[in-house]
């Protein structure tokens, strides 16, 4: 009972040290757009903060065909063998991601007709008023990026729930705090990357705080998760069916995200576009070293 004291005391730990590392993170894109404000370093600032997103892409490209599907797999795999889950001629787990991608070009698409209809009315009719009185032009900003970040804290905070409970179901501290090194290693990267998405979205104030609380608590969550279902025997085929499923979910959520926002709107033109994509490979390669020796 003592050793379960001390393994529980170390595991709230943990929870808490990831929430407030997430949520430093998730900040730091904040000093980059802080400088947009100043007429020396906008320029800057802006190409800074523009880079750290496309590098954010090819992050969360690995995260999603590296890192993701292959862990969607091997859950499929593992309810097959329990007679789980039926045996088709298609590849599951590639299809559990295709419905995931459509799910989320169709709740975009919904909110664009519902939605995106209604803001275009209202700001023709702002638009009209100063026109009839001073002739000044209006920018307004896209109404669909911010649903974008939303969805995409809202993908990848479903991963980082189930990577929290892994940690949350050691049974020894030791390996507790040697599975969370390697969980924060690469979930500090992404919190970058999701954090200078949804703070240059244009969201509201109470969005962005939103969006960003609940990815800082979304591993901690799962640790705590994980406790529990130590604890608390359940249906192990069940917990792994609904876990499978949401994780395949997410990750064709992240596809669209990553290859419809992130990587395919650019306004650069020159060089730029070459370091941008250098950005974005770099990421890519960042990530995908990062988890080779966490599974080393």
């Amino acid at each position: 009972m003592e050793e379960q004291t001390v393994l529980n005391l170390n595991k709230g730990m943990a929870m808490v040290g990831l929430a407030v590392a997430v949520a430093i993170f998730e900040l730091l894109p904040l000093f980059i757009m802080r400088r947009k404000d100043s007429a020396y370093m906008g320029r800057s600032a802006n190409l800074w903060l523009d880079h750290l997103l496309r590098a954010g892409g090819g992050v969360l490209v690995a995260t999603t065909f590296i890192h993701l599907l292959p862990e969607v797999r091997e859950g499929v795999e593992k309810l097959q063998r329990a007679n789980a889950m039926p045996d088709w001629p298609v590849q599951i787990p590639e299809l559990i991601m295709c419905a995931g991608f459509f799910l989320m070009y169709g709740t975009e698409e919904l909110v664009h007709r519902c939605l995106v209809t209604d803001h275009s009315h209202e700001c023709d009719g702002v638009h009209n008023q100063e026109a009839g009185n001073n002739g000044k032009s209006h920018v307004h900003v896209d109404p669909e990026r911010p649903l974008r970040g939303i969805l995409l804290v809202i993908a990848v905070s479903i991963h980082q729930v189930f990577e929290g409970a892994a940690v949350g179901l050691e049974k020894e501290v030791k390996q507790m705090w040697t599975l969370l090194g390697a969980v924060a290693a690469h979930k500090l990267i992404i919190a970058i990357c999701v954090g200078a998405e949804i703070l240059s979205g244009g969201a509201k104030f109470a969005t962005q705080a939103v969006c960003l609380f609940v990815f800082a608590v979304a591993s901690p969550t799962g640790v705590g998760l994980g406790m529990l279902m130590t604890t608390d025997g359940g249906s192990s085929v069940g917990m792994d069916f609904a876990s499978t499923m949401l994780q395949g979910i997410a990750t064709g959520t992240l596809m669209f995200v990553v290859f419809f926002e992130i990587l395919s709107k650019s306004q650069a033109h020159g060089f730029v576009r070459i370091t941008q994509y250098l950005a974005t490979v770099l990421g890519f390669v960042i990530m995908l070293v990062l988890l080779w020796f966490i599974d080393s």
